[in-house]
């Protein structure tokens, strides 16, 4: 029997999607194969940085719902008081969404933040980046796991130095280092792995590779 299409994601659902490790390993496993990505190095990478991005690969929409003192910890220059944060965080996801992402990132109207909020394994984020990789018109798309790992590709697929430096990659992808410990330990622990590094096809590595 064909299994039942997965129900789309209401724009409004503030609830994160989720998937199970294991299928969501597999989905970037198989959008790497797919996209003749074979450079063990460049696996490992691609993998160890879309993996810190998703949970481990099991959160497809971010998760907004903070606390007054996350917001300020995480988003200090969008909040000037406690009250200021505690006032949206009240508000719930929506708010948080347009308050941290609204009018930047190409998000011009109102409810834009929310609406291109973090999505994918790779957590594309900005009506910028959605209508870079031809899904700003349906942005809840990016949170079904083919399209979820496709996106992800695509964007790493954008990094043109050595995929083993960490530091490098890391800033290609957070702009910054956050998590920077976490993405190098698996990056090793992957170089390690089989099931990620091998791949049968064309011989092909996308640019930057080892």
């Amino acid at each position: 029997t064909t299994a039942p299409t997965p129900a789309p994601v209401s724009p409004t659902d503030t609830k994160p999607v989720k998937v199970g490790e294991s299928a969501g390993k597999s989905a970037m496993i198989k959008a790497m194969d797919d996209n003749k990505i074979t450079d063990p190095t460049a696996r490992a990478s691609i993998m160890a940085q879309v993996g810190h991005e998703s949970g481990n690969f099991t959160t497809l929409s971010e998760n907004l719902n903070y606390k007054p003192a996350t917001l300020l910890k995480i988003f200090p220059k969008y909040f000037r008081s406690p009250d200021e944060a505690q006032q949206t965080a009240s508000q719930g996801p929506q708010a948080i969404a347009n308050r941290v992402y609204g009018g930047r990132m190409g998000n011009t109207e109102p409810g834009d933040g929310f609406k291109y909020r973090g999505r994918g394994f790779i957590q594309l984020t900005g009506k910028a980046n959605y209508k870079k990789f031809g899904v700003d018109s349906d942005p809840d798309s990016v949170s079904q796991m083919g399209k979820a790992a496709d996106t992800a590709i695509q964007y790493m697929k954008g990094y043109k130095g050595d995929w083993g430096d960490i530091k490098a990659v890391t800033k290609f992808v957070n702009g910054g280092y956050i998590g920077l410990e976490d993405r190098a330990k698996h990056f090793q622990a992957y170089l390690n792995d089989p099931t990620i590094t091998k791949v049968s096809g064309a011989q092909t590595a996308i640019s930057g590779g080892g």
